[in-house]
């Protein structure tokens, strides 16, 4: 963590999430209960990996498994 990996702009918004939950049947509390992570130590959502991975638009053929991008 503490790295930053710029894309073209592309903004994951909770309904990325949602759908991408959906779609995955990924319900984990990291990604879908903001009041859960609010005390974590990100203090809210995280976006699935596999959803961050999926939108890169870097062209990157590889993807850090350190990526790390919080839902506001």
């Amino acid at each position: 963590m503490g790295e930053t990996h710029r894309t073209r702009g592309r903004t994951i918004t909770g309904a990325d999430v949602a759908n991408f939950a959906g779609v995955s049947g990924d319900f984990n509390e990291l990604h879908t209960d903001a009041e859960a992570m609010a005390d974590s130590q990100f203090g809210e959502r995280i976006a699935h990996g596999a959803l961050v991975c999926s939108v890169d638009q870097n062209g990157d053929t590889v993807c850090s498994c350190e990526l790390l991008a919080l839902v506001r």
